[in-house]
């Protein structure tokens, strides 16, 4: 049996999941463009991240595998546990906070972490993510603690 590289993994991993989304989306009535309907945009981002998943596996064939090293599992689990801090204290002390918070401690994990870069980061990030979602998309969620 041949080995599976991990490009060619991933495009697989992405071509199923695009399936399994427009198999539970099935009955959802998509719609028009003008009227949209509850399954328009589940339909779309499923045959966009079918199409990443096609080109990533026809990409992957008759490449090299890339050498893949696993990440240490005390990242993933810092990152794992700050995205569960953040749905634990949105509701409290708002989005902007929450989100500052979020970003902030996720960057922690970083193999190279600097302060300063995480401090920016945490700032661009939330002015970016506040503005998209709680003024752009009009996101009921409380913006600030007070």
């Amino acid at each position: 049996m041949s080995k599976i590289g991990v490009e060619r993994a991933s495009g697989l991993f992405l071509i199923a999941f695009a399936a399994l989304m427009l198999w539970f989306g099935r009955d959802l009535p998509l719609g028009q463009t003008a009227r949209m309907g509850p399954g328009f945009v589940p339909f779309w981002v499923a045959i966009a991240i079918g199409a990443i998943g096609i080109g990533i596996t026809v990409l992957s064939i008759g490449r090299r595998d890339l050498s893949f090293t696993p990440s240490r599992p005390g990242r993933v689990l810092m990152i794992l546990g700050c995205i569960l801090l953040f749905a634990m204290i949105v509701e409290g002390y708002g989005f902007v906070l929450a989100s500052f918070v979020l970003v902030l401690l996720s960057s922690f994990s970083a193999k190279n972490w600097k302060l300063w870069q995480s401090l920016v980061l945490a700032f661009a990030l939330t002015a970016f993510t506040t503005v998209a979602f709680v003024w752009g998309l009009s996101v009921p969620v409380k913006t600030f603690p007070w």
